[in-house]
């Protein structure tokens, strides 16, 4: 499978990232499946609840991140992650906003509308569509996507 996939930063701004080893994940993980100690993280290796730190790439392009404890410096955390079987890539591109800002209030607490936090979500590109990519992973950041302490997961901020 390649390695590859896209992101949309934010839901005004549109930018392409590569993702990272397909398996990567040097964290330490809980019974619970949360981040312990700190590790490298690929992209398609993210969970649900993970907070990340400094993306490694381009601005188009990254390929893994820093995992941390929730608790630790981070600049994102994923909040939802799914899959599209049956959509061509261009659909899936098409959807991912939507997608993304539907789970948001659940795991957030309120309205996206009414947050302080923004969204973004991978994507997959051509190449790792055609390899079998379906994944749209959704991620919040703050505003500059300046560090965060603590979990965004019912913060109702």
């Amino acid at each position: 499978m390649s390695l590859t996939r896209n992101v949309i930063t934010g839901l005004l701004g549109v930018g392409i990232v590569s993702a990272g080893a397909l398996a990567l994940d040097n964290t330490v993980r809980n019974d619970a499946g949360e981040i312990v100690e700190a590790g490298e993280l690929g992209v398609f290796s993210l969970r649900v609840g993970d907070c990340v730190r400094d993306l490694v790439g381009t601005e188009y392009e990254v390929s893994e991140g820093q995992g941390v404890p929730c608790s630790e410096a981070h600049n994102y955390e994923v909040f939802y992650e799914t899959f599209f079987q049956d959509y061509s890539i261009f659909e899936i591109n098409r959807v991912a906003e939507d997608v993304c800002q539907a789970p948001f209030e659940s795991y957030v607490g309120i309205p996206y509308e009414e947050s302080r936090y923004f969204i973004t979500f991978l994507t997959p590109t051509a190449q790792s569509y055609e390899e079998g990519d379906r994944e749209v992973t959704c991620l919040l950041h703050n505003e500059l996507k300046t560090v965060e302490f603590g979990s965004a997961r019912n913060s109702r901020e």
